[in-house]
């Protein structure tokens, strides 16, 4: 097993391992058994998954268009993905690597606004 990354202090030696099916794990000698927590499965792959490319206009111009879209059917309607991609297709001309593209951007940009709003409005901890 090859470690991953190491951190030393004068307490405690903290590892991330990976084992030879791929399963990550973390290693602690703080505890006298010997403490192994898997965390997660890295699939092993070769191949790079296709990204869709966005410009800032693009970005702005599907902002615009959800904001239409919520205006026009409610704010308590869940978008209707499967409708909405062929339309912002159409109109911007733009085609999409995959049918859940849109939907993808748009949860990308709801982490962003959510990260960037907790960093904003967040607790530093200073007092």
């Amino acid at each position: 097993m090859d470690v991953d990354w190491l951190i030393e202090d004068a307490f405690e030696t903290v590892s991330l391992v990976t084992d030879k099916f791929g399963l990550l794990i973390l290693r602690s000698s703080m505890c006298r058994k010997r403490l192994v927590i898997a965390l997660g499965l890295m699939a092993p792959s070769n191949k790079k998954a296709k990204k869709d490319k966005w410009s800032e206009e693009e970005t702005l111009a599907l902002c615009e268009f959800l904001n239409i879209y919520v205006t026009d059917h409610g704010r308590n309607v869940q978008f209707k993905w499967v409708e909405i991609q062929p339309k912002f297709a159409t109109l911007f001309k733009r085609t999409f690597v995959s049918e859940k593209a849109l939907k993808n951007k748009f949860d990308g940009m709801k982490r962003e606004y959510n990260l960037w709003t907790l960093l904003k409005n967040g607790e530093t901890g200073l007092g």
